[in-house]
């Protein structure tokens, strides 16, 4: 039945060595390490925008993806990492380009939401965290992609929330104003 899900564990055969190893695989993608900017934004109740009407909310989040490939992205040097429906993950070579882009995200967001429904916009929460990450061709990994994921958590509908890092590398009065949170402790930070 709808709404219901079953949990279930997968183990594999005893002995099994279906899994083989990347760590000396030459095919794999070479890692490497870069200063970058990480941005993730998520979108709010996504399960429960999805529920209401499926196909609408796939058609607005492609045409959300779409302005941010080729209008937000390229205007602030960023790239996409990942789209995964319902959040991106982006990166960029300074703060101050994530965070124009985040505002811009945000604002893109308000407008499609003109005309409809509080319970049907679809509204962001976004975080940011810099710093050296792990690049390969595939994707891009480490500590700060992670904390970028725990800080948007954080953030309400509308919201932006950044580390100390990228609030260091602000310039006050110039790219937008900040309210100190405070420490926030995350499982396993």
């Amino acid at each position: 039945p709808s709404g219901f899900s079953h949990r279930m564990r997968m183990t594999q055969p005893w002995g099994s060595n279906s899994m083989t190893s990347t760590r000396n695989d030459p095919s794999w993608p070479e890692l490497q390490r870069a200063s970058r900017a990480v941005l993730l934004v998520d979108v709010v109740d996504s399960v429960r925008l999805y529920a209401q009407d499926e196909r609408g909310s796939v058609r607005r989040w492609q045409a959300f993806v779409q302005e941010v490939l080729t209008i937000m992205l390229p205007q602030h040097e960023g790239h996409l990492v990942r789209s995964n429906g319902d959040g991106l993950v982006l990166d960029f070579p300074a703060v101050p380009g994530a965070l124009r882009c985040a505002f811009d995200l945000q604002a893109s967001a308000a407008r499609a939401n003109e005309g409809l429904p509080p319970g049907q916009w679809m509204s962001l929460r976004a975080g940011i965290d810099t710093g050296d990450i792990y690049v390969d061709a595939l994707d891009i990994q480490g500590r700060v992609v992670n904390m970028a994921a725990r800080l948007s958590t954080l953030a309400q509908p509308g919201e932006v929330i950044v580390s100390a890092p990228v609030r260091d590398r602000l310039i006050p009065g110039v790219d937008s104003e900040i309210e100190d949170l405070g420490p926030c402790f995350f499982k396993n930070a």
